[in-house]
């Protein structure tokens, strides 16, 4: 979101603020006045097969907290937001994942499969407490985004430059991941109505409200099919 458009939301916030308490005053900002548009905000960003490699090598060398490239490979391998996978807890995973309604932005439980790939990742129970990715043994769940972010950025960095690449241009951990999901499970051949359920997308008009199938077996062939594409491009 641009400079100006991020000042303007602040502005109006306080000014919603007092409207709510005060019957006299009227915000003066009008809707309309941002200079971009929902949609434009939301981005393009996908992440390139060669910059997908990069950042599953820089994992292995950069100095992140332990739980962080599982979290992140996590990321790319369930198309889950950060938000859903970060308090991830030992009793939520039985043969699958289910994230509690919630932590879930649609507010309703996500059956997640679990490939393999995605399992070894994550690893053994905790000894000291419920979450899997977590500094203390469970107690806590991983927390420290920003500081590991950057440091896998500069580990990036110095990776390409010893190659006389340009640097990565900035991309995001949860909504530009999901993208990257999304994009690739088309390429892997998953049908688009399949890979919404993956996303946990709320799906739109009668089917929506009808259908309450949970298409496990559908979403777990999916996540493979995810899981094999990735697999070839990091290898």
């Amino acid at each position: 979101m641009p400079v100006g458009d991020r000042t303007l939301a602040i502005v109006r916030r306080a000014f919603n603020w007092h409207a709510a308490r005060n019957d006299h005053f009227v915000p003066p900002i009008a809707k309309g006045m941002a200079k971009t548009k929902p949609r434009q905000r939301a981005g393009k960003r996908v992440l390139a097969d060669d910059e997908i490699r990069d950042i599953w090598k820089a994992l292995d060398t950069a100095e992140v907290p332990a739980p962080f490239p599982c979290l992140l490979r996590t990321l790319f391998l369930t198309a889950v937001r950060r938000s859903e996978a970060a308090r991830m807890e030992w009793p939520e995973i039985n043969g699958e994942w289910t994230v509690p309604a919630e932590r879930m932005k649609a507010k309703q439980d996500h059956m997640v499969p679990l490939t393999p790939s995605v399992l070894s990742f994550i690893g053994e129970k905790p000894k000291a407490g419920p979450f899997m990715f977590s500094t203390d043994g469970g107690k806590t769940a991983f927390s420290g985004y920003s500081k590991a972010k950057a440091a896998l950025h500069a580990e990036i960095a110095k990776l390409r430059k010893a190659k006389g690449r340009e640097p990565m241009p900035p991309w995001t951990m949860s909504r530009d991941v999901r993208k990257t999901a999304k994009t690739l499970m088309a390429r892997a051949g998953v049908r688009a109505d399949i890979s919404e359920r993956v996303l946990a997308h709320v799906i739109p008009g009668v089917e929506g409200v009808y259908d309450r199938y949970e298409y496990l077996e559908e979403k777990r062939d999916a996540l493979t099919k995810l899981a094999g594409l990735i697999g070839g491009i990091v290898q």
